[in-house]
């Protein structure tokens, strides 16, 4: 039954990936926001405005995202995106010469430029912001931005000068007004969206562009929600795990699993030769092994090495998350760990999603994991600099560490460290 279930839900998952939306970018800033829509899994496909004229692309995409183009829109264009929009696709003008004609807003307006203050949420309860981790009103922003003066009920966020706010540099006066920094109005079936802070530019807004980003998208269409969905659990994690007694490092070994930045010669038998010379016990945990609660726990294992790097098998993560929760460690000698789900087909392993971008499993291995916190490797005079990757709340094997560095096996060593808690950030 556990297998049908694996089966029916990696079914639904491949069959979400092949209907990857197509989202259309132009622009000097547009290159944060399309590494945004590569984590999520969209397809992204660079446009110019030439070929926006002659609406290359238009008839497949879901979305055109504009991201400080420095020039209008020539009006071919601006033709072809309003009968794109009328016909139901979305529009981001961010940091963009306004629009006219048809794709304008509906009403009187104003566009400003200049160093732009903090802005806030007037409609925080907007679809466009569920997906903010932290529901705050004012974010922090303080560089070059656009508002438009526009009716109240296009308006999702305004520009705003905090009493209390020091700016590093001074915003330019007409902010004070307020302005729009986030409107919204519609168009046939579709919608176009203003934007006017550099969103996924500048470090403290780009999770109000992600948000923004699934928002318009869908959810539902885009790869990593759905694999984030299908794999989260709830889990209960330790509020303390010097209850921990076992010291037994288990390691992932699985006949013809793919090996995925490691050297051929670094095998989970390796690994176990190497901390059994150091007196650290092990158990070999195979793919069925990390799936089961009652082989992988923290009670039973101290640390898992994912000994292929970062091949994991899919139907794992969801007992690998429960792990870490309850305390349990995790190193990975190579790669972002948990960011290659592989699954199995007939007699082989096979990558779950290959067609999408491996950005979408970097995130999705960081917001995996209940506590993800790296922790540094100690520096010592006969250590060489170390690449081993450990996502842990505790990390308990009497001082020593699984260190990768290199080529070859011959570079694969253990050597004692001490894990201070001002490592972890």
């Amino acid at each position: 039954m556990r297998c049908v279930m694996v089966w029916f839900v990696l079914s639904g998952l491949m069959a979400t990936a092949v209907a990857q939306p197509l989202v259309l970018v132009s622009g000097k800033y547009a290159e944060p926001h399309a590494g945004l829509l590569e984590e999520l899994g969209a397809k992204v496909r660079w446009v110019s405005l030439e070929q926006l004229c002659e609406g290359i692309g238009l008839e497949k995409a879901a979305m055109v995202l504009l991201a400080h183009t420095e020039q209008p829109l020539p009006e071919p264009a601006e033709k072809r995106l309003a009968d794109f929009v009328r016909n139901g696709g979305t529009l981001v003008l961010e940091l963009t010469p306004a629009p006219t004609g048809e794709l304008a807003p509906p009403v009187p307006h104003r566009l400003v430029w200049g160093w732009a203050p903090d802005l806030e949420l007037t409609k925080p309860d907007d679809p466009l912001f569920a997906h903010i981790p932290a529901k705050h009103k004012i974010w922090r922003y303080n560089a070059w931005g656009a508002g438009i003066f526009v009716d109240d009920e296009f308006v999702l966020a305004r520009w705003v000068l905090p009493p209390d706010r020091t700016f590093a540099i001074q915003p330019l006066e007409v902010f004070r007004q307020q302005p729009a920094a986030i409107a919204r109005w519609k168009l046939g079936k579709g919608q176009v969206v203003f934007v006017g802070p550099a969103s996924a530019l500048i470090s403290s807004t780009r999770p109000l562009a992600r948000s923004v980003l699934i928002a318009l998208l869908g959810e539902e269409k885009l790869p990593l929600m759905q694999l984030l969905k299908h794999i989260e659990v709830p889990v209960k994690a330790a509020q303390d795990a010097k209850g921990l007694k076992s010291q037994t490092v288990g390691i992932f070994r699985e006949p013809n699993f793919p090996r995925i930045g490691l050297p051929d010669d670094v095998t989970p038998e390796f690994i176990a030769s190497a901390l059994r010379k150091r007196g650290i016990e092990v158990a070999f945990l195979s793919a069925s092994d990390l799936a089961s609660p009652s082989q992988l726990n923290a009670r039973r294992i101290n640390t898992l090495v994912l000994s292929y790097g970062p091949a994991v098998p899919l139907e794992a993560l969801p007992n690998i998350k429960q792990f870490l929760a309850e305390g349990g460690g995790l190193v990975s000698p190579a790669g972002v760990p948990l960011s290659r789900p592989i699954v199995r087909k007939g007699n082989r392993w096979v990558d779950a999603f290959a067609e999408i971008e491996v950005g979408t499993f970097r995130t999705c291995s960081k917001t995996f994991c209940p506590l993800p916190k790296l922790t540094k490797p100690a520096r010592n005079r006969n250590s060489v600099s170390c690449c081993v990757q450990t996502y842990c709340p505790t990390y308990r094997l009497s001082g020593t560490s699984l260190v990768a560095n290199g080529q070859s096996s011959q570079s694969l060593t253990v050597h004692s460290i001490w894990l201070n808690p001002s490592w972890l950030p």
